[in-house]
Formats: structure tokens, sequence, C-alpha cells
């Protein structure tokens, strides 16, 4: 049995997507604003595009604990 091409996002992804900014990923992953915004409503978008925001979203992580001296 072949898996979906569509996927949803979890709410820990949607979160890290609002403390990164949507023009912020928009820019970095090259992933339209539309896009992200669907992710962020809990529409389905392709499991390609959810990678690609998953890969981009610890590094944000990492540098922000750079910043706060953690």
């Amino acid at each position: 049995m072949q898996q979906s091409k569509q996927v949803f996002a979890s709410d820990d992804i949607k979160q890290d997507i609002l403390k990164t900014g949507i023009r912020k990923l928009e820019r970095d992953t090259g992933i339209s604003h539309h896009t992200l915004e669907k992710v962020l409503k809990g529409q389905r978008v392709r499991r390609k595009t959810l990678a690609k925001i998953m890969k981009r979203l610890p590094l944000y992580r990492e540098a922000g604990k750079a910043e706060l001296g953690q």
C-alpha cells in the first residue's frame, strides 16, 4: 500500500513555525507563505514540503538558544 503524498503538521511544528516567523521560513526554504499558512491552519500539504520545513526548524531552535546564552 502506498503512503499518502499529503500530510498534516503536528501542533509542535505549528508552534515552531510561529516562533520562527513565516517570512523568515519563506525566505530560507523557498516555500510560499500560502503553503505555510495552510500548514498553520491544519490543512494538508505535500510530505516533501513538510519535510523541508522540519529540516530547517531545528536550526532556528539552536540559534535561539545561542542568542539566549544557553
